[in-house]
């Protein structure tokens, strides 16, 4: 995959769930000559969804928000 590379991972349990939005991005050991992936942006929540989907998108909407929001902020120049 290419990177910079955006996540969304989305977890349903029963009523609950949990949802994480993170910003990975491509880190090079010059020791090793490894090249890995690290996470340099997270944010996340859980809750209950009352057999709701719209709970779930809800809170991924605000946390896809916040996303844009701060990357925007720290790349300013560039966008």
């Amino acid at each position: 995959s290419s990177y910079p590379e955006l996540g969304l991972h989305i977890h349903v349990v029963g009523s609950a769930f949990s949802l994480k939005v993170e910003l990975l991005k491509k880190l090079k050991d010059s020791y090793s000559g490894l090249t890995l992936s690290a996470t340099s942006w997270r944010t996340g929540t859980t809750g209950t969804h009352g057999n709701d989907p719209g709970f779930i998108i809800s809170d991924l909407g605000q946390a896809l928000d916040l996303f844009i929001d701060e990357y925007l902020r720290v790349n300013e120049k560039d966008c």
